[in-house]
C-alpha cells in the first residue's frame, strides 16, 4: 500500500492544494490525521509520502515506521524559515527518508549542506495549464465589468496569506501610496475555512479602508472557481521569503507579467529556463535587511516597506499592458520550460517508483 500523509483537513499551504491531484495521479491513498495522529495498521505499507515532515504528526509517524517501508519527503521551505520546533521535527525524521524532493536547484544545495545523507532530487513545480490558461479579451472585459473597473485603469492582483512573511507591510504601504496611480489592487486572500476567514478577513478590510476606491477584496471561498490571475494586467508579490512560488508560475502560465521582491534565488534560475526577461521584474532588498530568519521573525523596516511599495507603484505605472499575443507567448514559454503539472507528476511518480525499488533496510 502506498500512502500520502495528510495532517490537515482544510487547505492552508501550497502543498495542501496539490494533495488530491497527487493522490489520484500517482496512485497514493490519502491517510488523514485524526486528533493529531495517524491511525490504522502499518503492516501493509510499502511507501509513505510526506509533504509536511516539519509537522509533528508526520515526523512521529515516519520515525515509527518499520524499516522495510520506503519513505519520500517533499520539503517546501528554506531551512531557516522553519521554527525551532519544525526543525526538530524535520531533523528527527529525515534520517528515515530514502529520497527528498525539492522544487529548485538552490534549495537542493542548501538542504544537502544541512542533511548530506539524504538523496535530494529537484522536480520543478508544475501548473494546471487548463486552469491557468490565457484569458480571451472578452473574458478580461467581463471580469473588469464585474469589478466595475474603469477603462484605462490597470488591474493589479496580489494573492496569498495576509501576513508579514508574505509582504503584508509592503501591501499596507502600497495601499497607502497608490492614490495617484491609475490602478486597482485586487486582494485575493484565503477564505475557504472559518480559520482562514478569522485570520485574514479583518486585515483585508483594513487594507481596503486605506484606499476604498482602489482596493478590491477577493475572498477565495471556493478554490474550484476560475482563478482571477487569468484576468489581471499585472501580478505583484511582495513576499519576504520563498522557494519556487507557485503563484508566480501561475501568473506566467496565464500570460501575466510579475513584479515582485527578490525573495528567492529561484528567480535567478528563470533566465536559464527561457522565460522572457520582460515578463518579470524582481526588486532586491536593501543589504541591511536580514531575511534568513524564522517565519515568525520575518519583517522589514518601515523605510524598506515604504521604498518597496513606491518602487512597485512606479513599476506598475510604467509597465505596458500585454497584448493577447504577448500573453500567449509567455504562457507557451512557461510550458516549454517544463513548469506544467503533468511533467511534475511524472517526475514524482518516477521517484516514488525508485524508492520502492530500493533494496535492503
Amino acid at each position: 500500500m502506498k500512502v500520502l500523509l495528510n495532517p490537515r483537513t482544510a487547505e492552508a499551504y501550497g502543498q495542501d492544494f496539490l494533495a488530491k491531484t497527487l493522490g489520484e495521479k500517482c496512485e497514493l491513498a490519502t491517510l488523514t490525521a485524526v486528533n493529531g495522529a495517524y491511525k490504522g495498521c502499518v503492516n501493509d505499507l510499502k511507501l509513505v509520502v510526506s509533504m509536511n515532515l516539519d509537522e509533528k504528526t508526520d515526523s512521529d509517524f515516519v520515525c515509527a515506521l518499520p524499516k522495510h517501508v520506503k519513505t519520500v519527503a517533499h520539503v517546501h521551505c528554506c531551512y531557516h524559515f522553519y521554527s525551532s520546533t519544525q526543525k526538530a521535527n524535520l531533523c528527527a525524521a529525515l534520517h528515515r527518508v530514502n529520497i527528498g524532493i525539492v522544487t529548485a536547484e538552490f534549495h537542493k544545495r542548501e538542504l544537502a549542506r544541512v542533511f548530506p545523507k539524504v538523496d535530494w532530487r529537484v522536480i520543478h513545480n508544475g501548473i494546471d495549464i487548463a486552469r491557468y490558461s490565457v484569458a480571451t479579451e472578452s473574458e478580461r472585459c467581463e471580469f473588469r465589468q464585474r469589478l466595475v473597473v474603469p477603462d484605462g485603469v490597470k488591474v493589479v492582483l496580489a494573492t496569498g496569506r495576509l501576513e508579514n512573511a508574505k509582504g503584508l507591510q509592503v501591501l499596507r504601504e502600497f495601499a497607502r501610496k497608490m492614490s495617484d496611480a491609475e490602478l486597482v489592487l485586487v486582494l485575493q486572500f484565503p477564505a475557504n475555512s472559518s480559520r482562514a476567514k478569522q485570520a485574514y478577513e479583518a486585515i483585508a478590510n483594513e487594507l481596503r479602508d486605506v484606499a476604498p476606491r482602489q482596493v478590491i477584496l477577493y475572498p477565495d471561498t471556493d478554490l474550484s472557481t476560475v482563478r482571477p490571475i487569468r484576468f489581471a494586467d499585472l501580478f505583484i508579490t511582495p513576499s519576504l521569503s520563498e522557494v519556487a512560488p507557485l503563484v508566480v508560475l501561475e501568473a506566467f502560465n496565464a500570460g501575466v507579467p510579475v513584479i515582485g521582491t527578490r525573495s528567492t534565488p529561484f528567480y535567478d534560475e528563470l533566465s536559464s529556463c527561457d522565460i522572457p526577461t520582460g515578463a518579470y521584474t524582481f526588486v532586491p532588498f536593501p543589504p541591511e535587511e536580514n531575511l534568513n530568519v524564522e517565519r515568525k521573525d520575518l519583517v522589514v523596516t518601515d523605510s524598506t516597506a515604504s521604498h518597496l511599495a513606491e518602487t512597485f507603484i512606479q513599476l506598475t505605472n510604467t509597465s505596458p499592458i500585454s497584448t493577447y499575443s504577448q500573453r500567449l507567448n509567455l504562457s507557451q514559454a512557461t510550458h516549454t520550460a517544463g513548469f506544467f503539472q503533468d511533467a511534475m507528476l511524472a517526475g514524482f511518480k518516477k521517484i516514488y517508483d525508485e524508492a520502492l525499488a530500493i533494496t535492503g533496510t
